[in-house]
């Protein structure tokens, strides 16, 4: 049960891209208004924030007394900076008011270009920077986000060996609101520890269409230089190369000019 709290005032400060400070001021006479109103910012906030943490992230939802009295109390609660959290943040205000059948908010629908920008390119490589995990860079493809994250898990080998690379894949409704990105690659130390079944069959296709270009583009090389061997007068032309993978065989068509 939720007990209305008229005397709350309530700020959120953003120190940086990745992180939000929500702080919360309120007032009580009793001892046990004061322990309901623990209870409500439990059930309101605190426990929503966290339960929109993404498995698997270093993100952490940090709660601080900052001062308390017979009578006042505040509050900061840290929380990762992203429009699921800052939701659930408003939501849970307008419940401690116990204003959830007074009025509602109302959000712009025009475009937002930042979200345009990330529906485009969904999938992001996440670096850990001194034990924060940090975005790195955002693609459209997931085996383009993975070839990057693998090759910057390989560039950090040298550097300090407990930094971690993650691809997220970031989920949207049709308010354009991101919904709990999934992890989709963690690589640490140049091993892959983990990752989504789908991107693994498509980073595995993409590896074998590498190898067959990479091979046909052999045959041709082998084949310009047999001409030019075998005929030295530029009197035939190559007309198909073909490579059997069973027996690792080259077969050259020639046709005479």
């Amino acid at each position: 049960m939720i007990y209305q709290i008229t005397n709350i005032k309530a700020e959120i400060n953003v120190s940086q891209k990745t992180e939000a400070t929500l702080s919360i001021n309120f007032s009580h006479d009793t001892d046990e208004k004061r322990r309901v109103m623990a209870n409500n910012l439990k059930e309101c906030l605190i426990d929503p924030l966290k339960n929109n943490v993404t498995e698997g992230s270093e993100a952490l939802v940090k709660v601080l007394t900052i001062t308390k009295s017979t009578h006042n109390a505040q509050i900061e609660i840290k929380f990762p900076y992203d429009n699921a959290n800052l939701l659930t943040v408003e939501k849970g205000l307008i419940q401690l008011k116990g204003l959830e059948n007074e009025f509602c908010l109302e959000h712009p629908i025009q475009k937002d270009w930042n979200d345009e920008l990330k529906r485009q390119k969904p999938f992001v490589v996440t670096v850990e920077k001194q034990g924060v995990e940090l975005p790195e860079k955002r693609f459209s493809q997931g085996v383009e986000a993975f070839s990057y994250a693998e090759q910057k898990s390989l560039e950090q080998m040298g550097g300090i060996p407990q930094q971690t690379v993650k691809l997220y894949l970031e989920i949207y409704n049709l308010s354009h609101e991101v919904d709990k990105p999934q992890v989709f690659a963690i690589i640490k130390q140049g091993k892959i520890e983990e990752i989504n079944p789908i991107l693994k069959q498509e980073v595995e296709k993409q590896q074998r269409d590498f190898l067959l270009q990479r091979t046909l583009q052999e045959e041709k090389i082998l084949a310009l230089q047999l001409s030019k061997e075998l005929f030295p007068i530029n009197d035939c032309v190559i007309i198909k190369t073909t490579h059997q993978v069973s027996t690792h065989q080259h077969f050259i068509e020639f046709q005479k000019v």
